[in-house]
């Protein structure tokens, strides 16, 4: 009986581990029934975000609440909503309406989506690369192939079945600028 507890206690333990590893994002649940392509894909709201910016010595901050982005200093106000189909099959629907002026004007992209695989300290589905293949607004669409399409890499810091979090950040040497911020999406 003894031996049975023994390897009970012994499996627990080596289990939390491989349990463990199967968490990509630092604020990822413990735990999840559901695969991160099935957690990913979905219905989702670009809910909140904040950030900042930075060009030469001149640094400017971003907050959005889920409608509307204020960057200060100067207090710029942009209205917007952005919403994101994700399907399992690997292809996106992001529809973007922009609520600055009296008329809303709507903009749908169409695409690809994937993990990216694990290089470096960049553990393996914890990023997502989405290519851009069409670009509706009005009655004008813009199509894309191959290495032309718009490309868009997400880094995922948590990954739940009702909302994700997004951690941008980025840097270049000419003309020298950085940006980071975080973007929640919640589910619809």
């Amino acid at each position: 009986m003894k031996a049975i507890t023994k390897i009970t206690i012994a499996a627990l333990f080596i289990g939390s581990f491989a349990l463990e590893s199967c968490k990509k994002g630092e604020n990822d649940p413990f735990l999840s029934l559901r695969s991160r392509k099935a957690r990913f894909a979905g219905e989702w709201t670009y809910s909140a975000g904040s950030g900042s910016n930075t060009s030469g010595s001149n640094t400017t901050n971003w907050t959005y609440d889920g409608a509307v982005e204020t960057t200060t200093p100067g207090n710029f106000t942009d209205k917007y909503t952005q919403t994101y189909t994700i399907e399992k099959d690997g292809t996106f629907t992001s529809v973007y309406t922009d609520n600055n002026t009296s008329t809303a004007v709507v903009t749908t992209y169409t695409g690809t989506w994937n993990f990216l695989g694990g290089v470096g300290d960049v553990k393996n589905k914890s990023s997502v690369v989405m290519h851009m293949l069409t670009i509706t607004s009005g009655s004008t669409t813009v199509t894309y192939t191959g290495d032309n399409a718009p490309t868009s890499i997400m880094d995922i810091d948590q990954l739940k079945n009702k909302e994700i979090i997004i951690i941008s950040k980025g840097s270049t040497s000419l003309p020298a600028s950085s940006n980071e911020g975080t973007m929640t999406w919640t589910a619809k």
